[in-house]
């Protein structure tokens, strides 16, 4: 079972620990807001948008590191095809200077 431990973490680009410190982050961050919106449900008065903000705020740094990530799985993307024509370019000229 812990074979497989790595397997999401690799396959969105970040290793284990930094795949643990935002996942860690984000439910720091939804604890602080379930504990404000339970406030608020007793209290309606209090913390009127804080548990809201807070969800909020978690969430747009979730769409900021899939973005990221997303663009460095592009450009990783780009840079292997860019690799790929270079290797082929170079194999044109190499048989276009290659006596037959």
């Amino acid at each position: 079972m812990c074979v497989h431990l790595w397997d999401h973490p690799t396959s969105v680009g970040l290793t284990y620990w930094q795949h643990a410190r935002h996942a860690l982050g984000l439910a720091l961050t939804c604890a602080k807001a379930s504990l404000m919106l339970t406030v608020h449900a007793l209290c309606p008065d209090v913390c009127q948008t804080t548990g809201t903000d807070l969800m909020r705020a978690g969430l747009q740094q979730h769409d900021q590191l899939t973005q990221q990530l997303d663009q460095s799985q592009d450009m990783a993307e780009h840079q292997r095809v860019h690799q790929a024509y270079v290797t082929y370019s170079n194999s044109l000229r190499l048989r276009k200077h290659t006596p037959t």
